[in-house]
């Protein structure tokens, strides 16, 4: 029955987050359609494309492609008088008046240019498929909703799955909708609404891959944060409403000074959203922790800083820096966050985050040198070599391109050999410190991480599994004939031989072995009597707190305990024996840790221990160690040897824990799991022979 609650709180829960991708990209997916089919004015984008200035109506442009400009428009100098008759006298009339443009045909614009010379100029409106940038746009939103369905589909029991994938939906509902966010109030409110996102992106963080802080300071957070947008939302949308109803200037002016605010607090919460993605990948010690918090932050990095330098800050400062806005080619650079948050969910190898924040380090600077020397350099040379040598356009402007061009490729070697010495100094000593088996632990998972390659793996396990299968059947016929007339000898080679072939079996594993979520305590104990009746002479004690559970295959993890068992009781053979099991709870981690009363292992056996066919002990085969460390990784979990107080050898298992949300399973896995688990193929087989 436990199992049958648990299922169904997964089903639910998978069910109410895939009705709430669905709805979301279905809510979006008609305003991107539309954005693409109606006329593009150029007048209004995500705001009206003018300024007013002593009662006059400028036109003021937020981007350097747009329909007015190619019909000679001039910036800052043309005051607009009507727009298809209507006549213009604030932003409000520009507004309705670019709304109600509906087709394709040039429109007629108005314009009082310098000294009162009034002209009707004819304006065709762009037809947005026809221009390549709503590529951009279409790339971002798929991958947003990408994103989302795979999160839905890949964890949906984590705490931190609803803030990310609201984000990541409000994001999307926001890009599609924000080009009508003009037309009306419920559009309007939807549009602000996304401006969230970026915090629910830290409220993320807070509880990715571990819960961050007391239960009172996360919830005191969220609600504020909730509160804080709640408020944004009703205020921006009564100066909306009380602005396109009374046309006060005024009231537009602090509509957009709120949306600068925000842009501010965008910044700031990506800011936070760096700082707690990156200490929680130096505090992490599970692979998988580690891999995913990799490709989130190398996303975080490259996406937000260009697009919040370059399409957010210039709507901040305002003024004619506000030209050089990216618009459209803004969602090329958000593309990467979705894209690595989908190279998190599914790839199965590390990304090399010191070699990146290197390469990143460098890159960063090199363009912020290039940003310098073209801005303050390139016109001043520009002239400098039309003065001096009389040379005319475009000379000059190709010499000057080219001497600093050369002057940037001076500069990167400076660049990388700095970069290239804080490699080692500058990242390792961000680590903070911790014990002895932590740090082992770290070094050991991250060394895994970059060596086990998917692909390499299913091969090998393709490769052994056909190995068994050739040779099963000839022992099995061998071994029968020893067993009936052979001698000893014979007997016991039979054995060992089906014993081997069905530990090589475990090592390669089913591809349909079923994951669920299993409580530590119970694989101990399953393992435990597994192996109680093999060394009789030993005490096994299992105590400590329960560890939560784990998402694991439980046949193979009980095998792997139980090597690391045998291993113990036969490191106190000769005296009597205590092995003792503890599991234990650490945040985001169960652990299992078994400590034996042996003479300890020294330092140059420790750096081999992991090697197959390494042993120090005569008639073994040096393999146990190899298989549990195997079996323990494809579980995503970590395993390290550490000396004890009294000298005893401790092995720690440590494994990601599974949320409460699947307490529901331990019932099942008491009833069913762990009575399978005591029949995997290599036992079986030995104890049958």
């Amino acid at each position: 029955m436990g199992g049958l609650r648990g299922a169904r709180r997964l089903h639910r829960r998978f069910v109410f987050l895939a009705l709430l991708c669905a709805s979301f990209t279905l809510l979006g997916g008609p305003f991107f359609v539309r954005s693409l089919l109606t006329p593009d004015t150029g007048l209004l984008r995500y705001d009206p494309e003018v300024v007013v200035r002593r009662g006059a109506v400028l036109f003021f442009p937020s981007a350097p492609f747009t329909a007015p400009l190619a019909a000679c428009v001039l910036p800052e100098r043309d005051r607009i008088l009507s727009l298809n008759g209507q006549d213009i006298s604030d932003t409000r009339d520009l507004v309705r008046a670019a709304l109600s443009v509906r087709s394709f045909a040039p429109y007629s614009l108005q314009v009082e240019r310098d000294a009162g010379q009034v002209l009707t100029l004819q304006v065709s409106p762009y037809f947005r498929l026809a221009r390549l940038d709503w590529i951009f746009e279409l790339v971002f939103c798929v991958m947003l909703a990408v994103a989302a369905f795979t999160l839905c589909w890949r964890m949906p029991l984590e705490t931190s799955t609803i803030p990310l994938a609201l984000s990541v939906l409000l994001s999307l509902v926001f890009t599609c909708i924000m080009p009508f966010s003009y037309e009306s109030l419920p559009a309007n409110l939807l549009a602000n609404a996304g401006n969230i996102s970026s915090w629910l992106l830290v409220i993320f963080a807070m509880y990715f891959p571990w819960r961050r802080g007391s239960r009172t300071v996360r919830g005191g957070i969220v609600w504020l944060v909730i509160v804080l947008y709640a408020a944004f939302c009703i205020v921006r949308a009564w100066l909306f409403a009380r602005w396109m109803a009374t046309g006060v200037e005024s009231l537009l002016t602090d509509y957009r000074r709120l949306g600068q605010l925000v842009i501010l607090s965008d910044g700031c919460a990506y800011a936070v959203l760096a700082a707690l993605l990156g200490s929680a990948y130096a505090r992490s010690r599970l692979p998988r922790d580690k891999r995913m918090l990799q490709w989130m932050l190398a996303g975080v990095l490259i996406a937000f800083p260009p697009y919040f330098f370059l399409d957010q800050l210039p709507l901040i400062l305002g003024g004619p820096v506000h030209q050089v806005g990216l618009g459209s080619l803004a969602q090329l650079f958000l593309s990467i966050l979705p894209l690595f948050l989908l190279l998190a969910l599914t790839r199965g190898t590390a990304l090399n985050l010191r070699v990146f924040l290197v390469r990143y380090g460098i890159y960063g600077t090199l363009v912020i040198f290039t940003i310098g020397l073209f801005g303050v350099v390139y016109m001043p040379l520009k002239e400098y070599i039309a003065a001096a040598y009389r040379l005319a356009a475009p000379l000059p402007e190709l010499f000057a391109a080219g001497i600093l061009v050369v002057a940037l490729g001076v500069l990167r070697l400076p660049v990388e050999h700095l970069f290239s010495r804080a490699r080692g100094a500058g990242l390792e000593g961000g680590v903070p410190q911790a014990s002895e088996g932590l740090q082992a632990l770290i070094q050991l998972t991250q060394e895994n991480t970059r060596a086990l390659h998917a692909l390499r793996l299913a091969e090998t396990r393709s490769i052994i599994r056909g190995i068994v299968r050739t040779l099963h059947e000839p022992l099995r016929v061998l071994a029968a004939g020893a067993s009936k007339g052979g001698t000893v000898e014979q007997k016991e080679a039979g054995t060992e031989a089906i014993f081997f072939l069905g530990t090589l079996e475990s090592l390669a594993g089913s591809p349909s072995s079923p994951c669920r979520p299993s409580a530590p305590e119970e694989i101990a104990g399953a393992a435990v009597e597994r192996v109680r009746g093999r060394y009789p002479g030993t005490e096994f004690r299992q105590q400590g707190i329960e560890g939560g559970l784990i998402l694991c295959c439980v046949e193979e993890l009980v095998q792997a305990v139980s090597l690391l068992l045998e291993n113990a009781a036969e490191a106190g053979e000769g005296h009597p024996a205590v092995v003792r099991i503890r599991c234990a709870a650490d945040h985001a981690r169960a652990v299992i840790e078994i400590a034996d009363d042996g003479p300890g292992i020294d330092a140059l056996s420790r750096r081999r221990l992991f090697k197959p066919f390494f042993t120090t002990k005569p008639g073994h085969r040096g393999l146990g160690l190899y298989f549990a460390r195997i079996i323990v990784e494809r579980n995503e979990g970590g395993i390290d040897f550490a000396t004890g107080e009294s000298g005893e050898t401790i092995v720690r298992l440590a494994f990601p824990r599974v949320r409460s949300e699947s307490a529901g399973y331990r019932d099942a896995n008491k009833s069913a799991g762990y009575r399978d688990a005591n029949k995997s193929a290599g036992y079986r087989d030995a104890e049958e022979g």
